[in-house]
């Protein structure tokens, strides 16, 4: 394990680097959109600040001996961090009868995912549009935001119900946010 620097990013504080490299792989560190040697950030719209996170990223990778090409994606940890892609559960592993590799199909909002190493993952507003993991369950819509608040080290129940119990669920919950609203 060794850390990354380069002046063609932002230096980073105190005693973080701006990447580590662990067993092949580049951890980068989270980029502002600060240009390099002004130490200023850039002003301007979404699309101008995310560009230069972008360029910092890329000479961080280019330093470490990488790209952007190579990059892979990077789902919420469920830490406590930001986990706006998918939550990780954690219990006795779900096992594989048939390996855990799927062919690719569509995810669905709350749709729970056994993942290779047998711990289930339910995934969020940010999740991927597919994906090759067996998909065991769905979480109902007006349930998600409850999920996505679920501190880490809490336990989830989960219950099972049919299709036409989850829609007069959903009708409820629509009529007491539409009297929250008037």
């Amino acid at each position: 394990m060794h850390p990354v620097s380069t002046p063609n990013a932002p230096a980073a504080g105190g005693h973080y680097s701006q990447a580590i490299v662990h067993a092949g792989l580049v951890y980068v560190a989270g980029q502002l959109p600060i240009v390099p040697g002004r130490a200023e950030h850039v002003v301007g719209s979404i699309e101008e600040q995310t560009e230069q996170v972008l360029r910092n990223i890329a000479a961080v990778l280019e330093a470490a001996g990488s790209s952007l090409s190579r990059t892979l994606q990077v789902q919420g940890a469920g830490d406590g961090g930001e986990r706006s892609e998918a939550l990780r559960l954690k219990g006795p592993p779900v096992i594989h009868t048939r390996g855990h590799d799927i062919i690719s199909d569509g995810i669905p909002l709350g749709g729970i995912q056994v993942v290779g190493e047998g711990q289930p993952i339910i995934l969020l507003v940010d999740r991927q549009s597919t994906g090759g993991y067996t998909k065991v369950a769905t979480v109902c819509s007006f349930d998600i935001g409850r999920v996505g608040q679920v501190n880490p080290g809490k336990r989830l129940r989960f219950k099972a119900i049919t299709v036409p119990e989850s829609h007069t669920l959903l009708m409820q919950e629509r009529k007491k946010l539409e009297g929250a609203i008037l």
